[in-house]
This record gives structure tokens, sequence and C-alpha cells, in this order.
């Protein structure tokens, strides 16, 4: 409702019960701002205004996202780091000291603290996991900076690749 279609309905209101003279229209106005805030509608136009400026902050954080990324260190809020390639950026970067892999045995080898072990024990599917556990806490991250909730399409796209690097398939492929 627009504060003029506000003014006519409380003017007609107020026709019936007068309020006092005193109240001119931006008085009248100041007053439904302040009902508005102890409201549904107000609260949700409060959210929607704070919705926008946390939109206007995010993409001054997009920018220094960016910068991470092209550093080398991908962030799943930002396309670039929805992919295979950041999966394994973020393997290498948890996990690259204490795992390598042996193209010509095609195998994992595993750092135990005094040797490079072969991975007989699936060591570094177990460290990929941890990759996409990471993820889930890197969404809860991001969501938290932005006070965002669920359901918007960039949150949306940040669950579905995590899903999708959460399957067996997901995890197969850092190995």
């Amino acid at each position: 409702m627009s504060d003029s279609d506000a003014i006519t309905i409380i003017r007609a209101y107020a026709a019936a019960k007068p309020f006092p003279k005193e109240w001119n229209d931006k008085a009248i106005l100041g007053r439904l701002r302040q009902a508005e805030k102890e409201t549904a509608r107000g609260k949700a136009v409060a959210e929607a205004e704070t919705r926008q400026a946390r939109k206007q902050s995010r993409k001054a954080a997009e920018r220094e996202k960016l910068a991470q990324v092209s550093s080398g260190m991908p962030t799943i809020d930002l396309d670039p780091g929805r992919t295979e390639i950041a999966n394994a950026q973020r393997l290498v970067a948890m996990h690259g000291r204490d795992m390598r892999f042996c193209d010509p045995f095609g195998k994992w080898f595993i750092w135990d603290g005094a040797r490079w072990r072969m991975d007989d024990r699936r060591d570094a599917e177990r460290l990929a996991k941890q990759v996409s556990q990471a993820l889930w806490r890197e969404i809860a991250d991001c969501l938290g900076e932005l006070g965002a909730i669920g359901g918007s399409d960039e949150t949306d796209e940040m669950v579905r690749f995590a899903k999708k690097s959460s399957e067996a398939r997901g995890v197969e492929r850092a190995e």
C-alpha cells in the first residue's frame, strides 16, 4: 500500500473518529511507520529492506571472495567454487601434505608420520569425505555471514553442489 493510499484510508477513518488536530500527514506517516514496525506488514517491509541492504553488501563480499578464488582458495558461494576443480583444490588445501597420488601405480600414498605408505585402508576416500563435510560447514558459514535463510537461488545452488559432491561418485572422483 502506498503512503498516499494509507493517508486516504486513515483520513476516512478519522472522519468517524477524529485524530487530534495537530496530526498532519507527516505525523500520521510517522505513527504509521512506528506501527508497521510492530506488525507483520511492517516486519515484512523491514525484512525486505534488510535483504536489499544485505544484497548490496553481498556484492562487495563477492568481490572479496573472488579475490580469494583467484588466489587459489575457492569459495562455495561463487560459481568457480562449485566445480570438481574447486573440490580438488580444497582437497589439496586440506590434506595435500599428507597424501599423494602416484600415477604409474594408480594408487594413493598417505604420509603416516614416518614414510609414504600405499593407501590400502581407503584413507584417501576418508579425506575426500572430509572435504565434502567441509562444504556443508562453508555453506552454513556463508549463510551465517549473510543472515540468509534457505530458499534463494544461490543457496539452492550451493546445497545442490554439496549434495552432488557428497555422493559416492563425487568422492570417487577425488580418488
